[in-house]
C-alpha cells in the first residue's frame, strides 16, 4: 500500500493541532528527511513520525530530569544554608517536605506530558494502519522514559532526605542523650 508522504504529514499535523509547535516540528521533520529509528534506506513517512516521536519523548523525559535535579539541588544548598545558620528544626523539615512535594509535582507532569505525546502518537499510527511494530517502538521509549523519570525522582528524593537527615545530625533533638 503506497501512503503519499504528503496526507502523512496532514494526518499527523491535524492530530497534534493542539500542540502548534509539535505539529511544526512534525512538518520540519518529515520534510526535512531527518535520519530514522526504523533504519531504512529510504525512510517512510510511518518510520519518521515514529523518529518524532521517540524523540519527543526523549527530550521530554530529558528535560523532565534536569528539572527534577535542579530542584533537588537547591533544595540540598538551602537545607545546607538552613543548617549553616542554625534555622529551627521544623524550618529544615517543612523545606524538605516541600522539595519533596516539588519533585512529585515535576514528575508527574513530565509523566503526563509523555504519556500524552505517546498516546496521540499511537492513536496517529492507528489511524494510518502503521505496523505494529512502529507502535511498539513508541510504547518501549514511554516505558523506558517514564522508568528513567521515576529512577531520577527516587535519587533526587533520596539526595534531599540525606541532607535534612545530615543537617539533623547535629541538632540536639528533644528526647535525645
Amino acid at each position: 500500500m503506497f501512503v503519499n508522504p504528503r496526507s502523512i504529514v496532514r494526518l499527523f499535523v491535524g492530530a497534534f493541532a493542539s500542540v502548534p509547535l509539535l505539529a511544526g516540528v512534525v512538518v520540519t521533520t518529515v520534510l526535512a528527511g531527518a535520519p530514522v529509528a526504523l533504519a531504512t534506506e529510504d525512510p517512510g513517512p510511518i518510520q519518521m513520525v515514529v523518529q518524532h516521536c521517540v524523540e519527543q519523548i526523549g527530550t521530554s523525559a530529558e528535560r523532565t530530569r534536569n528539572l527534577l535535579e535542579a530542584r533537588a539541588a537547591f533544595a540540598v544548598q538551602r537545607i545546607g544554608n538552613l543548617d549553616a545558620n542554625d534555622a529551627p528544626v521544623p524550618v529544615m523539615i517543612a523545606t524538605a517536605r516541600e522539595a519533596q512535594g516539588d519533585l512529585d509535582e515535576l514528575a508527574g507532569d513530565g509523566t503526563r506530558r509523555i504519556n500524552r505525546i505517546a498516546f496521540n502518537c499511537v492513536q496517529f499510527l492507528h489511524s494510518v494502519d502503521a505496523p505494529q511494530q512502529a507502535i511498539q517502538i513508541v510504547l518501549n521509549a514511554r516505558s523506558a522514559a517514564l522508568a528513567s523519570i521515576e529512577a531520577k525522582t527516587r535519587q533526587s528524593k533520596r539526595a534531599v532526605r540525606e541532607a535534612l537527615r545530615d543537617a539533623l545530625e547535629d541538632e540536639d533533638l528533644p528526647g535525645g542523650d
